[in-house]
């Protein structure tokens, strides 16, 4: 088995939280390796794919870099990237068998993202013998060619078990893991039953939050975004990529009589996370679901079902306790300090109301999904 070495040119995200892909670089090629250098080497982690040459990106990084303690670590990757490796799916497949890796050993984390997902994946990280990332980009591309219906799901679920095992590998801050958390973006918990089919005895958590401080936490965060939004016209290109994070996106803009403004597309983010949950609670798929207030409220005691939910153990509270102390997203474009002191007006939460009368079963801002934890 071989894979190209890529050396990079330049970086050119257009901005730091884009999805993560292929065009995120200019490299040239080098030399061919041995494909299975992505298993013994620390250092190589899996950065995206590349279906427009049916190959997955590796991207090396320096091995005082711990991918585990960052934000983001996608954007982690990019910054601080040497080179890439370039392998072949069929490599790919290969390789992954080649990982012995039990589906107990692995959580998934879902959200609605703007509810605490970042500040949990961390909290992971103080568990024993854990390696917790959140939001590793290499399923982005799956949940487009899903939505787009471009790649059936019988090739998907191989394409999901594989990208996840290569991503349940040692670290050099972690050479020997018993588990491994994986914290995704909001939008993959539409292939929440495709990573169910691939790994059904790995745990699954949910957390959400309130509608209308969810909008809050929106406003603050993205607020220039949205107000860049409110002056741009929703190209088709910009419309397919919201329907794959927001599928109730098309009957809600089909509809006459809803708002069509960015809040009332904000929220319906929120609302197909929501709806997407109930689904597959409703098929049988099991999920720990456990609300922002919660962690609000008592977050050591959250944490402690969260920890016995995914089967791990914390021998260090004091470790836990420090997580809890700080801001997850520290560093990041979307820190703390960096959020406006901007509230929701008056027009603002008419649309988020509206956008939740529209839906026939979740009728109200503080929802609570069944199979929420109890405390």
């Amino acid at each position: 088995m071989t894979a190209q070495i890529l050396h990079i040119d330049a970086r050119t995200r257009p901005f730091e939280l884009a999805p993560a892909g292929a065009a995120d670089f200019v490299v040239h090629e080098g030399e061919q390796v041995d494909a299975g250098i992505v298993l013994t080497d620390p250092t190589l982690s899996l950065y995206c794919l590349d279906p427009a040459s049916r190959r997955a990106l590796f991207v090396e990084t320096p091995a005082t870099l711990d991918l585990s303690q960052v934000p983001f670590m996608y954007v982690a990757q990019h910054t601080h990237a040497t080179r890439l490796l370039a392998v072949p799916y069929a490599e790919l497949h290969a390789l992954a068998a080649q990982i012995d890796v039990r589906d107990e050993q692995i959580t998934f984390i879902h959200s609605t993202g703007r509810c605490g997902s970042t500040l949990v994946s961390a909290a992971f990280n103080a568990a024993d013998d854990v390696v917790s990332l959140s939001e590793p980009d290499v399923f982005f591309a799956v949940n487009r060619l899903r939505a787009q219906g471009e790649v059936d799901d019988g090739t998907l679920v191989p394409l999901l078990r594989s990208a996840t095992k290569l991503l349940c590998k040692p670290t050099p801050q972690v050479p020997a893991p018993r588990a491994w958390v994986i914290k995704f973006r909001a939008q993959e918990l539409m292939l929440g039953d495709l990573f169910h089919a691939a790994f059904s005895r790995a745990a699954a958590i949910y957390l959400y939050r309130n509608a209308d401080t969810w909008l809050r936490s929106i406003q603050r965060t993205f607020s220039r975004d949205m107000e860049a939004a409110d002056r741009q016209e929703l190209t088709p290109e910009v419309s397919k990529l919201l329907e794959s994070m927001a599928p109730l996106l098309p009957a809600y803009m089909a509809d006459p009589a809803t708002p069509k403004t960015p809040v009332a597309v904000a929220m319906l983010l929120w609302l197909s996370s929501i709806d997407r949950y109930l689904e597959l609670h409703a098929a049988g798929m099991p999920m720990l679901a456990a609300r922002y207030e919660q962690l609000q409220t008592d977050p050591q005691a959250v944490m402690r079902r969260l920890f016995a939910h995914a089967g791990v153990t914390l021998s260090d509270p004091a470790a836990l306790d420090a997580v809890l102390a700080r801001d997850s997203q520290a560093g990041s474009a979307i820190a703390q300090a960096h959020q406006r002191d901007v509230e929701p007006d008056a027009a603002m939460l008419a649309d988020m109301r509206a956008v939740i009368e529209w839906h026939p079963v979740i009728d109200r801002v503080d929802f609570v999904v069944p199979g929420t934890l109890a405390l």
